[in-house]
């Protein structure tokens, strides 16, 4: 079950000992809670510990465009690519594959359809179109981001982590508190060992199951 950033911005509060927030209010301390979280999610997510697998809308993708990031409706929680199809437009087919080419795909002469696409530096080069297409994208997303102390936090797991961490950027940050950073800093160490021990056990124990053809459309 999540829980709400203020739960954990709370938590943070009574590691400072400040729960009447004279120095550490709700809106210091969140910002702060929305970095150690941003920091936290990229780890868990390099390390594949995360199952975040989101499948895009249908994108229109107008001629001669040659990266897909730039396309309106492009998903806003993307973070990395895994595969993408196309048709053509207005079509109801299932879309089909296009091929991962780690050469620069906007070299290739301009067809009726896209070639080939590539990942670099956050964007997905494709190759150019004479024609508009239409794409799907399976990707990698982002959790839910934090705007306020309402935000849901997918991750209950964390709570410890995250509290003792935010803390420890608090102390040091708006406190100036070097030791009392470094003592919540190890807490938040020890939560971080648990916490990375319970998502690599609960990956092991996810079976792998072989996954039959599907046409890309249907993914």
């Amino acid at each position: 079950m999540p829980v709400l950033a203020g739960e954990i911005v709370a938590e943070a509060q009574v590691l400072l000992n400040d729960t009447g927030q004279a120095i550490y209010t709700n809106a210091k301390v969140l910002p702060l809670l929305k970095k150690v979280y941003r920091k936290l999610e990229l780890q868990l997510t390099s390390n594949g510990m995360l199952e975040t697998k989101e499948v895009s809308a249908t994108l229109t993708v107008p001629v001669n465009t040659d990266v897909l990031n730039t396309v309106t409706a492009f998903p806003s929680d993307f973070i990395e690519p895994r595969a993408l199809g196309q048709r053509d437009v207005g079509s109801t087919s299932a879309f089909v594959p296009i091929d991962h080419n780690q050469n620069e795909p906007f070299v290739q002469n301009p067809t009726g359809i896209i070639q080939s696409w590539t990942f670099r530096e956050g964007e997905i080069k494709i190759g150019r179109s004479s024609a508009i297409r239409e794409v799907r994208l399976v990707y990698t997303k982002s959790l839910s981001p934090i705007n306020d102390v309402n935000s849901n936090i997918p991750l209950p797991q964390a709570f410890d982590y995250l509290a003792s961490a935010t803390a420890a950027m608090c102390a040091l940050v708006i406190g100036e508190n070097a030791n009392r950073a470094n003592i919540l800093q190890g807490d938040a160490e020890m939560a971080k060992t648990l916490l990375m021990s319970i998502f690599t056990k609960s990956k092991q124990n996810t079976p792998a199951r072989r996954k039959r053809y599907r046409p890309f459309g249907r993914i």
